[in-house]
């Protein structure tokens, strides 16, 4: 998980200001999809600052948030740490350390491509109860020309890392993790806002881009202010998001009886 820390090393506070965050009603629907009642037990895995845990801590539930970054983890604890029911854990989503057969959902934003994906899930069965949920979530523009336009600025010539950024990770389908039977998709929209250091500050947060003070950077910001003009109106950028969330119960099988060295039960 070293991979990881490496490229979010010094991004939190940033991350946690511009970062779009998950549509509270989407929380919601998870929860009541996953039959969860206050002070149920749920692994937030790949926390980060807590932009997610946040919004489960809301609903009563006992969080324990994973997260192996120690910026990222130190905000979360800074925020949210007064909440009787938060708990923060330093570790990676392949060894949690939480006990077995303990967490009624597992959520998971923005973070699955991080993980290696056989021992991931091995941990996830050996954490989450029988009949748990795992459920996964990500927020993005359903604009098709905003987004390709940004996807464009991540290119070494302005300043990017591509070799340690979300893009070098393996794509991994949701069907490894989630049985085909009982999946749930679903999408809640909503509206983000964002002014020129709003825009700016979004894009120095994604993995491979370059630091603030880096020397990358004002090549990523001469290239990224023409996106932002073409698409802002009086300066601003109004751009339509959705919160995207897949649930369902694990694929076990044999990763269980892997997992735990024997048959599976």
């Amino acid at each position: 998980m070293s991979e990881i820390v490496s490229c979010y090393a010094g991004k939190a506070e940033r991350y946690a200001r511009f970062r779009w965050g998950y549509a509270p009603a989407a929380i919601s629907q998870i929860i009541e999809i996953a039959g969860l009642k206050p002070g149920d037990a749920v692994a937030d895995i790949g926390a980060g600052p807590g932009t997610l845990s946040q919004w489960l801590l809301a609903h009563g539930l006992q969080v324990w948030a994973v997260e192996p970054d120690g910026g990222m983890r130190r905000l979360a604890e800074a925020v949210l740490g007064d909440n009787i029911n938060f708990r923060s854990v330093d570790a990676a989503a392949e060894a949690t350390t939480l006990p077995s057969a303990s967490q009624r959902l597992i959520t998971i934003g923005r973070a699955l491509h991080w993980f290696a994906p056989e021992p991931a899930l091995c941990e996830f069965n050996r954490i989450l109860q029988p009949d748990g949920w795992l459920a996964v979530l990500a927020v993005r523009c359903t604009d098709a020309a905003l987004e390709a336009a940004v996807k464009g600025l991540a290119t070494e010539s302005n300043g990017c890392d591509l070799s340690h950024g979300k893009r070098s990770r393996p794509t991994v389908a949701r069907d490894f993790y989630l049985r085909r039977a009982g999946q749930v998709e679903f999408r809640v929209p909503a509206l983000q806002q964002e002014r020129w250091p709003d825009f700016i500050g979004r894009l120095s947060t994604f993995s491979g881009a370059p630091d603030p003070d880096g020397p990358g950077f004002t090549l990523l910001e001469q290239a990224a202010r023409p996106v932002f003009e073409r698409f802002a109106i009086d300066g601003m950028l109004t751009i339509p998001v959705e919160t995207q969330v897949w649930m369902g119960h694990l694929v076990d099988g044999g990763y269980r009886a892997s997992c735990l060295g024997g048959s599976d039960q």
